[in-house]
């Protein structure tokens, strides 16, 4: 029942041992009772296969902290007897006696590692299998990795096996819970090389993509000393997988300059050759410009092809054009989003339609658009009944009646689809010539940035849109919003605006933009005509009333 505060104060001396340190934090773990005097002699009096009995001082959700005649215990998870989804606090309470096998002893750090399922009849201990996936709690941390408790033991983690973020160190706390791989056994069948990397969710399917000749631009230096035994001697960051410079290539000298004076750089890479049985790769940096060449050799400036994008920054997303030739286009020309307006997680690995638009051999970079096929289809159909191109939503800025004219004449042609059979208007690309010019062109969106001129453009449609009214006033059901909806499309690089009008009502809309005086506007081939006599209006509603098969056009 007692608690920290009933025996210490702040400012009391203390001595402690020090059990763990974690250099990523940069603390020390500490205990008391291991500091307490014949506490090391009593210690030694355990042997593994001991059968002790244990007081349960802590409970958390993976290890159960037990003192065992004075002697700090620990129970992982996996040691204990748990229905799957179970933790140990569903079944063990603080207090609890509890009987348990010494199948590990810790004698640097002090403590002694329990198990119960070890004494259980017949318990026989299963050798690991390459590529089995293990249990572990973090121990410690160190500069080259990390210490970790596995049901085989106590056993060490480099950082090249664990799972870094491009230029950061890895972060792991004191008794934090990870999945590990087994990547190799010793004759018992014990785990002697761990992976925590090759756990991650998709690592299976990011390794295939590591075969001989692929490319890894934005590959980085890890600054490690802990290098696996063999010929590898620098270790470099290929996102899922760990990469190793040969000493063919760069000598161990070398290899800790670049370490030390480049970590956590680009450093672009090939790859060589794979192991599947590490999980890492032989990479070379002196071979890549020649690769990068012959890869690019395939395309030219305007290359039209379907890309892989495989990473989406603030400014740029890069796509892969095959063997890890990567090129990069404006993260802008990216839909993030749904329709619902919910950021999409599933971006990455999609194939999107891209143009080349310049190769820079010296500097081994290359840029591109993202091609909008329904667009670049749409744009090369004649107008007709459904379609319509405007170059300027507002036009000269110096002349306002002109300026007014050419809203009213795209407020007009909506009122013509709703009234029709519905269709698009797309305003930044010439009706004559099928240039895109982009709503950047327009003298008469006021805003120095494209952000501004989007900005603007939608204010003007939202409030001559509320001059377009329903011609039966009865007709409640009419929601111009849902029937009109626009939103802004990159294409060749400009920003265009596509207005997309499903069928209006059956009753026809109006629309009342000068003086007040109400205009119905229909679309006659791939112009649109105004109706002033009502008989006139009665038979085209009659008459598209029958042939409607449909609501119309969508996006």
């Amino acid at each position: 029942g007692e608690v920290p505060a009933d025996r210490y104060s702040v400012g009391d001396q203390i001595s402690a041992r020090v059990w763990s340190v974690d250099h990523d934090s940069r603390e020390l773990w500490l205990s008391v009772c291991r500091a307490a005097p014949g506490y090391d002699e009593a210690l030694a009096i355990f042997n593994v296969g001991d059968i002790v009995t244990g007081s349960v001082t802590g409970i958390n959700s993976d290890i159960l902290h037990l003192d065992v005649s004075g002697i700090v215990g620990y129970i992982p998870g996996y040691e204990l007897l748990l229905a799957e989804g179970e933790e140990p606090a569903d079944s063990y309470s603080t207090r609890q006696q509890i009987k348990a096998l010494v199948w590990a002893i810790d004698r640097v750090r002090g403590h002694l590692l329990l198990s119960v399922r070890r004494l259980e009849s017949g318990f026989i201990e299963a050798p690991s299998q390459v590529g089995t996936q293990l249990g572990a709690i973090v121990q410690s941390t160190r500069p080259g990795g990390i210490d970790v408790l596995t049901a085989h033991g106590e056993r060490f983690i480099p950082n090249y096996a664990l799972s870094l973020s491009i230029g950061d160190r890895p972060r792991f706390e004191i008794q934090q819970r990870l999945s590990v791989i087994v990547v190799s056994v010793d004759d018992d069948g014990k785990p002697t090389t761990l992976s925590h990397r090759r756990a991650l969710d998709g690592w299976e399917r990011e390794a295939k993509r590591f075969v001989p000749g692929t490319l890894v631009q934005d590959a980085q230096v890890i600054p490690l000393r802990a290098l696996p035994e063999g010929k590898q001697c620098a270790s470099i960051d290929l996102g899922s997988i760990t990469g190793f410079i040969s000493e063919e290539e760069l000598s161990l000298e070398k290899a800790e300059d670049l370490m030390y004076d480049m970590a956590n750089t680009q450093y672009s890479v090939m790859v060589e050759s794979f192991d599947d049985d590490s999980g890492s790769a032989v990479v070379s940096h002196d071979k890549f410009d020649d690769r990068w060449h012959e890869l690019a050799a395939q395309f030219s400036e305007g290359s039209e092809m379907d890309a892989e994008l495989r990473k989406i920054g603030h400014d740029l997303a890069h796509v892969d054009l095959g063997s890890g030739l990567l090129a990069t286009i404006p993260s802008a020309q990216i839909t993030l989003s749904d329709e619902a307006g919910k950021f999409r997680s599933d971006l990455i690995g999609e194939i999107i339609p891209i143009r080349v638009t310049s190769i820079n051999s010296t500097e081994c970079h290359i840029t591109a658009e993202h091609r909008d096929q329904w667009l670049e289809s749409l744009i090369g159909e004649p107008e007709s009944e459904t379609l319509e191109f405007k170059e300027v939503l507002k036009g000269n800025k110096e002349d306002t009646d002109n300026a007014r004219d050419m809203i009213h004449e795209a407020i007009r042609t909506i009122c013509a689809f709703l009234n029709t059979d519905g269709g698009n208007l797309i305003i930044g690309v010439s009706d004559k010539t099928r240039d895109v010019t982009g709503l950047e062109a327009d003298e008469g969106l006021d805003g120095e940035t494209i952000e501004k001129k989007i900005d603007n453009a939608n204010q003007i449609l939202e409030s001559n849109l509320q001059l377009v009214n329903p011609k039966n006033v009865l007709d409640d059901e009419f929601d111009l919003r849902v029937l009109v909806t626009w939103r802004t499309r990159v294409i060749r690089g400009k920003s265009i605006l596509v207005v997309t009008c499903s069928r209006g009502p059956e009753s026809g809309v109006e629309t009342k933009l000068v003086k007040g005086r109400p205009e119905f506007w229909v679309r006659d081939g791939s112009h649109k005509r105004q109706l002033q006599a009502l008989a006139e209006v009665r038979d085209h509603l009659r008459r598209r009333k029958e042939r409607a098969t449909g609501d119309g056009v969508s996006l």
